[in-house]
């Protein structure tokens, strides 16, 4: 008997588990990523990736859908502008912020314009401005795609 209540308590936890919406973070900085990964680990399921091409091949692999997609501005090969809107393409209900340590406008309306960008922080980016904003974005996400069930029925 309480090996099945030990069970039945495992299992739990496992669905509890697998409703946390999953994230991806993409940034060129190991310490960034690990940071972003710590303080979302305890509401999301954080996956992170050091680039565009490598955040692109983890959104083609998941098996569960994005709810949020954080990338840096600034990255080697591919800028966070051009992958969040490749991004767009293979994962549209995902709600995508970008991060940036430089204040470039220009990148900042292109990322804007073209990858569909629900919001923009600079970096450092303190820890409880950045949960807010996750927790805003899964708002959007849960909007976004309850928006389209209701369109497609």
């Amino acid at each position: 008997m309480a090996d099945e209540k030990e069970k039945s308590g495992q299992e739990a936890t496992k669905k509890k588990r697998s409703k946390k919406p999953c994230v991806l973070c993409v940034d060129d900085e190991p310490y960034i990523l690990e940071g972003m990964q710590l303080n979302l680990r305890r509401n999301y399921r954080v996956s992170i990736a050091n680039g565009g091409k490598e955040a692109l091949k983890l959104i083609d692999r998941s098996t569960e859908p994005f709810a949020i997609i954080i990338s840096d501005m600034r990255m080697p090969q591919m800028d966070g502008a051009t992958f969040l809107a490749l991004s767009q393409k293979t994962s549209p209900n995902s709600t995508r912020i970008l991060l940036t340590g430089h204040a470039d406008l220009q990148a900042a309306i292109k990322a804007v314009n073209e990858g569909g960008i629900f919001a923009y922080l600079s970096k450092p980016c303190p820890a409880n401005e950045l949960l807010a904003t996750v927790e805003q974005a899964f708002e959007q996400y849960q909007l976004v795609s309850a928006e389209r069930e209701t369109i497609e029925e």
